[in-house]
């Protein structure tokens, strides 16, 4: 029995749907009682649509004029792709949805947003490891044609199952999809539709599990650049350290079948870590820049490059030392194609160990920065290391140009390089177009305050070999600064006798660059103070021109001296008076090493200009770089007091802001 009840008030005498409806049971048989209820329906939704239709229409909210919600699609477009970069996100209020992309709210804030960020395909085409499957299938088809850059985090083929809670109340289970399963990544990868356009792949893992999850992919892709990130170190168990891990850890088969035994495209080969993979000869023939990061093991290396014909650009970056002898190869690696060579951050023995074995064509460039930190090198590794380094210098179309010594407190660095288009000066890391460049950092603590130091371990004192074995006869641009510490309240000079080493080598240095602590390097450069008279520097007969950066002028010093050249003592010639300013000069500038932030650089550069004039150096060209002058018309105050010291020195003084 199925009885319905309406109950309502009724209304001009007509059934309403507020009338009171019964009915016996509804079946086949009860064919009066179904009309009935059909009819009861019909008249209810009549009356519902009569009241809609009474009640007050309220206009719906449109975006016309929102200026944010109608800004031009390129524009859209730049800031999606900017909130979809992972270094924004990364530190940004943007919080991570787990297995969502972190910038999917921008399709949530009106539907115009929405349809341009669908329809740009390149924000969908970076596949990242905190996505869920299911994300990344969507992701990969609505990436459409754009060249997709994947980024991937791999486990063990069988994890270890998850321990079940057996008391309290059972929490919402949260997947992790930061490490992906075979399974997952078969599903993802086993058609064409995916892998068609698969641009970049970074795999992140154990050697062993990225292998066995790279035979998943055996479609076909224009895979352009593969990179592999390794944590092996956190699967054995040595107690030397990471350089032995590299050295007893096993080595991997590529599969042969993986892309189809085919990768025409692929270019770019990264590695972090040591190369624990063997990789087929039909991929490492195509390859034509390597990168390799963090420790690699030589042997594996020269392998490796023996194996890269079309290679064109190979960068290294190993930041951990050897605690085994690195002997180069029997026979050389030709690198006939090769481009561009970068070593970064490598120890001195693998350094000379490539160096040594390396054959590359002379118009390839080569950039080496080397951080030896504390540790002292012997004097056999200094002495590899500077023939292969000059060997390597001497071989290039471009011959380095110039040089620059930093001093700090503990610190020692060192730049050589080759002359470029780009302009004068140390070029940045990493270099543009110079075809040579070397950076050396090195802690030492010799010569530092104007006192010389003769011990063979001095880095400082490697490194001003190291120099004139590079450079030498081709350097013509030497750069002089020092900088200062956190905690010194000293500043670290370049003795005057370091300078003689310097200046008997680089004999063809033209110009000399005075940087940060002018004032007590050019000190330093002329001899040093006081008893510098008497024991005289080694000859720079080719120097033309001098330049200070950010030095303090002062004119009333220009206006003193002045005063004495005009009105000399009786009896003097000119000769003599312009001993004596030298001599005066020298015992001014005996004074304490604290720092001055704001020191007078014009005593300095005159009592250089002195000294080297004596020696038959005239310096016809002085260039003042952002100089600091108390009163104007400082420089031709100071052009006018050299042209009185001597009628015949026609000195230019630039002034250059």
């Amino acid at each position: 029995m199925l009885r319905l009840r309406i109950r309502g008030t009724p209304e001009s005498g007509r059934s309403t749907p507020s009338a009171q409806i019964s009915s016996s049971r509804v079946g086949s048989s009860s064919k009066n009682n179904a009309i009935k209820l059909g009819s009861a329906l019909k008249r209810a939704s009549a009356w519902v649509s009569k009241r809609l239709r009474r009640a007050p229409a309220h206009p719906t909210p449109t975006n016309d004029h929102n200026v944010v919600a109608n800004l031009p699609v390129e524009l859209l477009h730049v800031i999606f792709l900017l909130l979809a970069d992972p270094g924004f996100t990364s530190n940004s209020v943007f919080e991570a949805i787990q297995g969502r992309p972190n910038w999917i709210s921008i399709t949530y804030v009106c539907q115009r947003w929405r349809v341009v960020a669908l329809d740009c395909q390149t924000l969908w085409s970076t596949i990242t490891p905190s996505l869920s499957p299911k994300w990344m299938s969507v992701l990969f088809e609505r990436s459409s044609h754009a060249p997709a850059r994947v980024s991937l985090r791999v486990g063990p083929s069988n994890p270890a199952p998850r321990k079940r809670r057996l008391l309290g109340k059972r929490r919402r289970r949260v997947t992790n999809s930061s490490t992906l399963s075979d399974e997952a990544l078969g599903t993802m990868f086993s058609g064409t539709s995916h892998a068609r356009n698969l641009h970049t792949l970074q795999l992140s893992g154990n050697t062993r599990d990225m292998v066995r999850a790279l035979g998943v992919f055996k479609k076909p892709a224009p895979l352009v650049s593969l990179c592999f990130e390794t944590w092996d170190g956190y699967d054995y168990d040595f107690d030397e350290g990471w350089e032995d891990i590299a050295w007893f850890a096993p080595s991997f088969d590529l599969p042969e079948d993986f892309l189809g035994g085919s990768a025409p495209k692929l270019r770019h080969l990264h590695c972090s870590s040591s190369l624990h993979i063997n990789f087929p000869s039909w991929m490492t023939g195509s390859i034509s820049e390597l990168t390799l990061s963090k420790h690699v093991r030589p042997d594996r290396l020269f392998t490796t490059l023996r194996q890269m014909p079309q290679l064109e650009k190979l960068e290294l970056s190993s930041t951990d030392r050897y605690s085994y002898p690195i002997a180069p190869p029997a026979l050389p690696v030709n690198l006939d194609n090769l481009k561009l060579f970068v070593l970064e951050n490598s120890c001195l023995e693998l350094a000379s160990a490539l160096l040594s074995c390396l054959v590359l064509p002379p118009s390839a460039r080569r950039h080496f920065k080397l951080d030896l930190g504390s540790y002292t090198y012997e004097d056999d590794v200094w002495e590899r290391l500077t023939t292969v380094l000059q060997a390597t210098s001497s071989g290039i179309s471009h011959p380095p140009h110039g040089a620059r010594f930093r001093r700090e407190p503990g610190l020692v660095a060192m730049d050589v390089w080759s002359k470029s288009s780009s302009g004068h000066g140390p070029p940045p890391w990493p270099p543009q177009d110079e075809q040579f460049s070397l950076q050396v950092r090195s802690e030492d603590n010799s010569c530092l305050y104007c006192l010389h130091t003769t011990y063979s371990e001095s880095n400082f004192h490697r490194l001003q070999e190291l120099c004139s074995a590079i450079g030498g006869s081709t350097v013509e641009e030497l750069f002089a600064e020092y900088g200062i510490g956190e905690n010194s309240t000293r500043r670290p000079a370049i003795p005057y006798r370091c300078w003689n080493t310097l200046f008997s080598e680089l004999r063809n240095v033209k110009t000399l660059h005075f940087g940060d602590g002018a004032a007590e390097l050019l000190i330093g450069a002329s001899g040093g103070a006081l008893s510098s008279l008497t024991e005289k520097l080694c000859d720079f007969p080719n120097l033309q021109k001098v330049t200070v950066d950010k030095g303090s002028f002062s004119t009333r010093t220009l206006w003193n001296w002045i005063h004495l050249v005009h009105v000399p003592p009786a009896g003097m010639e000119l000769s003599e008076v312009r001993e004596l300013v030298l001599t005066l000069l020298s015992e001014m500038h005996w004074k304490p090493t604290e720092i001055d932030f704001a020191e007078d650089v014009t005593g300095s550069l005159l009592k250089f200009l002195l000294y080297w004039k004596s020696r038959g150096v005239v310096v016809y060209d002085v260039s003042l770089v952002r100089a600091d002058w108390d009163e104007p018309e400082g420089v031709e105050l100071l052009q006018m007091l050299l042209h009185m010291l001597d009628p015949d020195w026609d000195a230019t003084i630039f002034d250059v802001n």
